[in-house]
């Protein structure tokens, strides 16, 4: 588990989108009127998670140094099956935390929180949808699961707290403000964990070439 603090990723989140606010936030809402469209017919709900994987995979090449730009490829959450993935993740994954939420509060909050990088891993490296549950569960363990609670679905439950207790328009409105911080601050835990396993990863495999297999001089 790394030491960074629950502050440092709040800066970098607001580092990495502060000089693209705009731009992220216009393609926010066109992502959000997009998904209201679509979740009127039965048909829209299933191309649904593509178009929202196609929006991550923009999201994840800007915060790589991407040039920021109005729009993004749609095609992408439908292709090389990325359709499949996504609608795959949304059934499974949204069906599991939807019981756990009614069955109980805490197992589903703890459900969103060790699988909170499984979707991102699906659009960022093409993971299996059986795959992303466990790889998402080492991730949050190697970030620290308290701090990916707090940075992830904590700050979505304060921001639907803020939604359901204030004028519906308004709350809306702070909610998809918000939107570019709090999905980078993600993106930017997703990454630093990544890099961490991979850091492992690289160790393991230098010592299992220095060690020599058993009986061998």
């Amino acid at each position: 588990m790394n030491d960074k603090p629950i502050d440092y990723y709040v800066k970098e989140g607001f580092n990495q989108v502060k000089d693209t606010y705009w731009t992220v936030l216009v393609n926010g809402l066109i992502m959000v009127t997009i998904a209201f469209v679509l979740i009127a017919t039965i048909i829209g709900m299933v191309a649904l998670p593509a178009i929202y994987a196609s929006f991550y995979k923009y999201l994840l090449d800007l915060s790589r140094g991407a040039e920021p730009k109005i729009g993004w490829d749609f095609a992408y959450g439908f292709k090389d099956g990325m359709f499949f993935k996504s609608l795959g993740w949304g059934c499974l994954a949204g069906g599991a935390f939807l019981i756990g939420l009614i069955a109980f509060v805490v197992p589903g909050l703890f459900l969103i929180t060790i699988w909170y990088f499984g979707f991102i891993l699906i659009v960022d490296n093409k993971t299996g949808v059986g795959d992303a549950f466990g790889k998402s569960n080492e991730l949050v363990q190697k970030a620290g699961f308290w701090k990916v609670f707090v940075l992830t679905t904590l700050i979505q439950i304060v921001l639907n707290l803020v939604v359901e207790t204030t004028i519906l328009l308004i709350g809306s409105l702070v909610v998809i403000a918000a939107m570019p911080i709090t999905e980078m601050i993600a993106i930017v835990l997703y990454r630093d964990a990544m890099d961490d396993l991979d850091v492992v990863a690289q160790d393991t495999a230098e010592v299992e070439e220095v060690v020599p297999e058993s009986g061998t001089e």
